[in-house]
């Protein structure tokens, strides 16, 4: 009884302190604030939703909050020892150096280095088993293209089954209906169905419109038959290169 007893009034203490530290806090603020002529109210409103407003606030929060309270478990540590603390900055610089030495590792590396860690090997294997040890653990989200730069997709398109779907797919579609003739064809007929709505005398009128002039509405569709052209030329080009593929 007496251990549980010691259990009990050490828990109450913890309790206690913090509720006291909590108090002593928005005392000193509240304090701060009317001195100052802000409302305590309205302000404490404010600090909440400039902090937890939106995720992307709440992100920069946690981002934020999570060196500082590395550091206070350095000095939590060493307080209840009965030293002081002086390193703070110190540590903080040093977590920011060792997180860089992490966030720099390929894939490939980490996985070996994690191994002992299966909660953290195990997606890093995922990686690296579709072809992705080369990434680091820092990279940002690489701009889309078909290549190094979007992996997953390299990697579908080294599949020899589904490079040759791929192939067949683009061929299809220029050869089918987005051939450039049948695409001039849709693009004049659409534009003779709205024409009378835009530039007739029941089109937009001054002050209610986006477009320019007249002109640029005649121009708008040339510019998407020249488009679908060039598009064209470009998918006639790519297949050139796949013949060996195919």
């Amino acid at each position: 009884m007496d251990g549980q007893a010691e259990r009990t009034a050490t828990a109450a203490g913890v309790v206690l302190d913090v509720v006291l530290s909590l108090l002593v806090v928005f005392a000193f603020t509240t304090l701060v604030l009317l001195l100052t002529g802000a409302p305590p109210l309205d302000s404490y409103c404010q600090i909440v939703k400039g902090s937890l407003g939106s995720w992307s606030k709440i992100t920069h929060v946690v981002k934020v909050w999570i060196p500082l309270t590395l550091g206070a478990c350095g000095l939590l540590f060493t307080f209840r020892i009965g030293l002081w603390n002086i390193g703070v900055e110190g540590q903080i610089m040093m977590g920011a150096v060792l997180t860089t030495l992490l966030l720099r590792m390929e894939v490939d590396e980490a996985t070996a280095f994690f191994a002992s860690m299966p909660a953290i090997a195990h997606p890093l294997q995922l990686l690296k088993d579709v072809g992705l040890g080369y990434l680091t653990l820092g990279q940002p989200s690489p701009p889309l293209s078909v290549g190094e730069g979007w992996p997953l997709i390299r990697y579908l398109m080294d599949d020899p089954i589904y490079h040759a779907q791929y192939v067949a797919a683009i061929e299809e579609t220029i050869n089918g209906a987005f051939e450039p003739a049948k695409m001039a064809a849709t693009y004049q007929k659409l534009h003779d169905l709205i024409a009378p709505y835009v530039v007739g005398e029941n089109g937009e009128q001054p002050g209610y419109t986006l477009l320019g002039s007249p002109e640029e509405f005649e121009a708008a569709l040339a510019t998407l038959i020249d488009h679908a052209s060039q598009r064209y030329k470009a998918a006639q080009e790519y297949l050139s290169t796949q013949v060996p593929a195919r």
